[in-house]
């Protein structure tokens, strides 16, 4: 498969700290993810990609939604899962002590790297976890090509 490859360079913290995905990184960190979701209330679901032969498998929790809230769609090679996680309604008496869980939107992208049938791709979402089935296309049959001594 022809994922797109992470960028590294020679220096990991460059890596690691670098400013084009800072916001996913910082979410890593569940300290840093509570003081985000305090001020904006991030949230960046988690997600498994992985493959055969015959598909691309697509993992992605997300606890709490309803599968009207979740929306798929294909754009140029690209997965696109977005969603809303909606906040409760807070009760009246209810005091709060601790809240970490992120509500809002969000948006995940994958490139594809590989031909996908869109026609087949199928989608199915229990229990809080989205599973996403891409069948590759068949690759085209390998021409064989004659020589001609001359």
């Amino acid at each position: 498969m022809a994922m797109i490859p992470l960028k590294r360079t020679e220096d990991p913290i460059k890596d690691f700290f670098g400013f084009d995905d800072a916001l996913k990184r910082l979410t890593l960190f569940p300290t840093v993810n509570k003081t985000l979701a305090e001020f904006g209330n991030v949230w960046y679901p988690s997600m498994d990609v992985s493959e055969d032969e015959r598909s691309l498998y697509v993992r992605v929790d997300l606890p709490g939604l309803k599968r009207e809230d979740i929306h798929l769609s294909m754009e140029n090679d690209t997965l696109i899962i977005k969603g809303e996680r909606k906040i409760e309604e807070e009760k009246k008496g209810k005091n709060h002590h601790i809240v970490e869980r992120g509500y809002g939107s969000f948006q995940r992208s994958i490139q594809l790297g590989v031909g996908v049938d869109e026609a087949k791709i199928s989608a199915k979402y229990k229990d809080g976890v989205l599973e996403v089935v891409l069948p590759k296309t068949a690759k085209e049959a390998e021409k064989k090509i004659n020589i001609d001594l001359g």
